[in-house]
């Protein structure tokens, strides 16, 4: 999040210096009119899993990279379509690495 408030202080300091403004609520409207002709950002829902099918994928994901970390495991399960939540997943993540030998 830091590194996008960064990359945001830096748009908008180019921006109204380079358009040389004298006031940000220039820049703030011609920003709000900018965000409004954006797309509607498309929310991806995925399917909802038990806990048994968490494990499962986690498990077959530390056998077939044993070093993977639980934001990576997360990212490839839900880029797999499946749905859970993140502090749960991360929970049962820690006990399978914990009692893995």
């Amino acid at each position: 999040m830091l590194m996008l408030n960064i990359s945001v202080a830096k748009y908008i300091v180019k921006e109204f210096t380079s358009k040389q403004l004298n006031d940000l609520n220039e820049l703030s409207q011609k920003l709000i009119e900018e965000f409004k002709a954006l797309p509607e950002r498309e929310v991806k829902k995925g399917i909802r899993r038990s806990p048994e099918e968490v494990k499962s994928f986690i498990l077959k994901l530390m056998e077939q990279n044993p070093g993977i970390s639980a934001t990576h495991a997360l990212r490839e399960f839900r880029d797999s379509g499946n749905s859970f939540e993140e502090k749960r997943f991360r929970a049962e993540f820690k006990v399978l690495r914990e009692a893995k030998p």
